[in-house]
């Protein structure tokens, strides 16, 4: 909710890493001003009501909006909550997008592959959002080869965190691979690819 994370890999390994203090809470604090409520509440109405579609319809429907500390209960138009939201995203992706930008460059990475997690990719149309307001071809990432329950596994929100738990795991089972009795061709070989992942 509060910061971004940016993981870059090149060539199967993990290169580098970075935070930049603009989460998710960004865009329900401006939510909330906009509709002069509390930020949890205007947290809540972004995952039960919002999408970013393009033109969605939902007729004369209306959104109750809870009001707490001397703030008012009202409700707004379902069509304006996407409208204000879609204004918002971009700002706040436009931000993100350029210290996405700016930090590959630093590494070198001419052409990278973006891959988003976490919740707000949950939202419908967050993929031809990207498209349409920054031209970017992206996916969304997904957990593969983890035993969890199949709820954990296509939560988006949960991918990073535990595809940096298998890469950790498998970093420890490849250091181990070193140290254990085994054969004088089995540890030359795990030497060999240690090596070239560290240098190449």
């Amino acid at each position: 909710d509060d910061a971004t994370h940016f993981v870059l890999w090149k060539n199967g390994q993990l290169t580098r890493t970075q935070v930049e203090t603009l989460g998710t809470s960004y865009l329900d604090e401006k939510m909330a001003g906009v509709w002069q409520i509390e930020t949890h509440d205007a947290e809540k109405a972004i995952e039960k009501f919002a999408t970013l579609e393009r033109s969605p319809q939902f007729g004369e429907d209306l959104i109750p909006l809870v009001g707490r500390n001397g703030k008012r209960n009202h409700q707004i138009p379902r069509q304006k909550l996407p409208e204000k939201l879609m204004e918002q995203t971009r700002e706040w992706m436009g931000k993100i997008l350029n210290s996405a930008k700016a930090f590959c460059e630093e590494e070198k990475v001419l052409h990278p592959h973006y891959i988003f997690t976490g919740s707000t990719t949950a939202l419908n149309g967050f993929l031809e959002f990207l498209c349409d307001e920054f031209s970017l071809d992206a996916r969304i990432g997904c957990t593969k080869k983890v035993e969890a329950p199949n709820e954990t596994l296509v939560d988006s929100s949960m991918a990073g965190i535990l595809g940096m738990y298998r890469w950790l795991a498998t970093l420890e089972r490849d250091r181990q691979r070193l140290f254990e009795p085994k054969g004088m061709v089995q540890k030359t070989f795990a030497s060999a690819r240690s090596w070239f992942a560290n240098y190449f």
